[in-house]
C-alpha cells in the first residue's frame, strides 16, 4: 500500500473507534448535559491530538501537509455522527452529540442560521422576486466570507485546503434548499447563483448526458465516437477552466476539486 493508502486506511479505523467511545460514554442518555458534552468533546480532543503526533512521525509535520488528513478525519467522524442521529431520529433515542471544535460542526450551524434568514428574507417579501434573490443571494456571500474567515483563524488560509470545507458548505445548503421547495407545492424557489460546486455538478450531469447522447445508437466507427466524446470533454474542461479563473480559483484549488 501506498503511504497515502496506510494513512487513510489508520484514519478510518481510529475515527471508528474514537466514535464506539463516544457511543459508550453516552449509553442510555438522551437528554444533553454539561459533563457528558464535556466528556465528548475531550475524546474528540484526544484523538485529534493522537492523530496529529501519529502524522508528525510518518513525516507530516507541517500544518499544510497536515491538513488534508485532519480533513479527512473530521468529514469522517461528522458523517458517523449524522448517520447516528438519523438513524435513531425515529426512536428519539439518539443522544445530540454536539463537538464545537469541529470545523464541520460550525460550518453547519452557520450556514444553517444563514439558511433561517433567508427563509426570513422569503416571507417578509412576499411576491418580490427581484428583492427575494438580491437579499438572499448577499446573505450566501456574506456566509461564504464568514466561513473563510472562520477557516483562516483555523490556519486554513490557502484556496486548496479550504475548497473541500466551502464546498461541503454548499451541499449543506443546497440539502436545506431542496428540503424546504419539497415540503410544500407552493414553496419559493430559491437561486443561489454562487453555489460554485453545485454548478459544477449540474455541468458534469449535463456533460455526461452528452456523452451518453453521442453513444446512443451509435453505428458510426469506434474512432469517431470516441473523437466526438474527445470533443465533449474538452469543450467542457474548457468552460470549466474559464468558470474557476473568473471565481478567482488557482490550479491547485482545482485539482482538490477534481480529486474529491
Amino acid at each position: 500500500m501506498k503511504k497515502h493508502d496506510v494513512i487513510s486506511a489508520y484514519i478510518g479505523e481510529q475515527v471508528e473507534l474514537t466514535f464506539q467511545q463516544m457511543l459508550q460514554s453516552i449509553a442510555g442518555r438522551k437528554r444533553s448535559t454539561t459533563d457528558i458534552d464535556e466528556g465528548l468533546e475531550k475524546i474528540w480532543l484526544d484523538f485529534q491530538s493522537a492523530l496529529k503526533k501519529f502524522l508528525k512521525n510518518h513525516k507530516l509535520s507541517t500544518a499544510t501537509l497536515r491538513a488534508p488528513y485532519l480533513q479527512q478525519s473530521e468529514a469522517y467522524f461528522f458523517q458517523l455522527k449524522e448517520n447516528y442521529l438519523i438513524d435513531l431520529s425515529e426512536t428519539q433515542e439518539a443522544y445530540p452529540i454536539k463537538i464545537m471544535s469541529l470545523i464541520y460542526e460550525n460550518i453547519k450551524q452557520q450556514v444553517e442560521a444563514d439558511f433561517n434568514k433567508m427563509s426570513d428574507i422569503i416571507k417578509k417579501h412576499q411576491g418580490n422576486t427581484l428583492e427575494i434573490d438580491s437579499e438572499i443571494e448577499k446573505i450566501w456571500v456574506d456566509c461564504q466570507e464568514e466561513i473563510k474567515a472562520f477557516l483562516k483563524n483555523k490556519k486554513i488560509a490557502t484556496v486548496a485546503l479550504r475548497a473541500p470545507y466551502l464546498q461541503w458548505a454548499e451541499d449543506c445548503l443546497i440539502k436545506r434548499k431542496e428540503a424546504y421547495e419539497s415540503a410544500s407545492e407552493d414553496a419559493y424557489l430559491i437561486k443561489i447563483p454562487s453555489t460554485i460546486y453545485h454548478q459544477i455538478a449540474q455541468q458534469v450531469a449535463f456533460t455526461f448526458q452528452q456523452m451518453k447522447e453521442a453513444i446512443a445508437g451509435q453505428k458510426d466507427s469506434q474512432q469517431e465516437v470516441d473523437d466526438q466524446i474527445a470533443r465533449i470533454w474538452a469543450d467542457f474542461a474548457k468552460g470549466l477552466e474559464t468558470f474557476l479563473r473568473n471565481k478567482d480559483f488557482t490550479t491547485q484549488a482545482q485539482t482538490v476539486y477534481q480529486t474529491q
